[in-house]
């Protein structure tokens, strides 16, 4: 079993998670992934054990190419506001980066 399996709802292949359930997952070793921008990350903190700040526009960098050596049932996106129509966060259940 995942360490996603039973938790949230999928839509479109995206895994959505309420905030409870995002941070049971984070306090059982899953990784936050802040990728909010830097003046945003200054105004408020997660207490949560693993982070990582990457800012959305510095995605862009990245390789398009790229393919996860975790499944994607490790990725997910924790539920935000409907109102907001977006995620600033990703979790993965893995804090350490492939070898």
């Amino acid at each position: 079993m995942g360490p996603f399996d039973g938790k949230g709802m999928v839509i479109q292949g995206l895994r959505f998670l309420a905030p409870k359930e995002a941070l049971d997952t984070l306090q059982a070793g899953a990784l936050l992934v802040d990728l909010r921008s830097d003046e945003l990350v200054e105004m408020k903190a997660f207490r949560v054990p693993e982070t990582i700040h990457i800012p959305h526009g510095e995605l862009s960098g990245l390789p398009r190419n790229y393919r996860p050596t975790a499944p994607s049932s490790w990725l997910t996106r924790p539920a935000c506001s409907p109102r907001t129509r977006h995620t600033p966060f990703w979790i993965t259940a893995s804090a350490r980066s492939p070898a």
